[in-house]
């Protein structure tokens, strides 16, 4: 064998990985089932005119009824949540996204988030497990959109969605369809199951290959020159976020889903035009916003000026439904 060539000699330095490949050997189940059970009993419901309250062994829930959100979630005497979930179909507009005229042609999806209006309520106890939905209409897509929350002795709760628009051949494509929500402050510990370290997205995770790993709230933050979209993860099978102590609250898939968990919300990003601002220009929040989502369209675009993203990673409008654990933890 020739030696190499002394102009080359130490620009790859021995064991350098040239290229790498995960490969799927068995599709994921939905486990939820052998997590959930109701043989602990003594749950209480204590309802009033705007708010109902959810009483078991060490945790304490609190539903706003005329807001149809979680509105405290307390285990051992720890409040957990700054915001509870909500429905969420908005992402910050990327560079890509720019050029394809998204942040006009998908605004509607934007409105649909928080113009939500509270048509139903119903409360049910069945087999030592309370059930409490909302159902939403939303207005600008002109959309239903059910979310249940069972809730286990053990202080577990199953969310559930169900969204129905009525004219899907009207609407354009779903930027994102999932759940937003804030925790209190100083849970900025996160540990999940998928794709990682970096960022990916459909269209964009390759290179991410499926793990568990370990971050915090500042290495979650890309900054972007021009403040946009970023830090999601997919196919991810849980999310753990805790506190100093170890305290905090572990989200579950059903049997997957993607998230981002970043001092931001989608709004915070979201640009009127292209290069507004600069990232320094966005303020940090105290806390984590995390995005449950069951779907993000892809942020591909074969250019940045008017090609969307390829068909397979669009979110088309129709009926989807989806579910995702959520259970308190102590370490």
């Amino acid at each position: 064998m020739l030696a190499p060539h002394p102009l080359f000699q130490g620009l790859i330095p021995e064991g350098h990985v040239i290229a790498s490949e995960q490969l799927l050997l068995k599709k994921g189940e939905r486990a939820i089932k052998k997590i959930l059970s109701s043989k602990i009993s003594g749950l209480k419901i204590n309802e009033n005119g705007r708010e109902v309250e959810i009483t078991g062994k060490d945790f304490v829930f609190i539903f706003d009824k005329s807001k149809g959100c979680l509105k405290s979630y307390k285990f051992r005497n720890i409040e957990l949540f700054k915001e509870g979930p909500i429905p969420n179909f908005w992402r910050a507009p990327t560079d890509n996204d720019f050029g394809n005229l998204m942040p006009m042609r998908l605004k509607i999806w934007s409105e649909a988030s928080w113009n939500r209006e509270v048509r139903g309520f119903k409360i049910k106890e069945e087999k030592g497990i309370i059930s409490i939905k909302f159902d939403f209409y939303l207005p600008s897509v002109k959309a239903y959109h059910l979310v249940d929350y069972s809730i286990y002795p053990d202080g577990t709760i199953l969310i559930s969605n169900n969204f129905k628009p009525l004219n899907p051949e009207n609407l354009p494509e779903i930027p994102r369809i999932g759940m937003l929500m804030s925790l209190a402050e100083g849970f900025e510990k996160i540990e999940y199951y998928g794709r990682g370290p970096h960022e990916n997205y459909c269209d964009r995770k390759s290179s991410a290959f499926v793990g568990i790993y370990e971050t915090s709230m500042d290495e979650q933050i890309i900054p972007y020159v021009s403040p946009q979209e970023f830090g999601n993860h997919t196919d991810t099978r849980w999310l753990l976020i805790t506190n100093e102590e170890g305290q905090g609250i572990k989200f579950i898939g059903n049997p997957v889903f993607e998230f981002s968990a970043i001092p931001y919300t989608p709004e915070d990003l979201t640009l009127s035009k292209r290069g507004e601002k600069h990232s320094l220009d966005i303020p940090r929040k105290n806390s984590l916003y995390i995005t449950i989502d069951m779907a993000q369209m892809g942020v591909g675009g074969d250019n940045s000026w008017g090609a969307k993203p390829h068909p397979q990673y669009l979110i088309n409008p129709q009926n989807y439904s989806w579910s995702f654990l959520i259970k308190p933890w102590k370490i």
